[in-house]
């Protein structure tokens, strides 16, 4: 049997941010699993939380990765890497 899963997917870039700023932790948080903006926000202290992701979300792109949006409620989203 030969089932796409989990071990089929590309390895993550490395991470390409300067170490310590908010796209470099926003980004090894992300790779860990799925975040909300509330977390980004009270956890991490990434106020500007939408701009970040669109900031990884583009250098995500050429490597064949999405960055997904789901709303959960009314405001509040869930960022999740999506298929590659």
């Amino acid at each position: 049997m030969n089932q796409p899963g989990l071990f089929d997917q590309r390895p993550l870039p490395p991470n390409p941010y300067k170490i310590g700023s908010q796209c470099y932790r926003l980004y090894n948080r992300i790779k860990e699993g799925a975040v909300t903006n509330a977390e980004i926000v009270r956890t991490h202290g990434i106020f500007n939380s939408t701009g970040r992701i669109s900031e990884i979300r583009e250098f995500l792109a050429p490597h064949g990765i999405r960055l997904e949006c789901q709303r959960v409620k009314d405001g509040l989203f869930e960022y999740h890497l999506g298929a590659q």
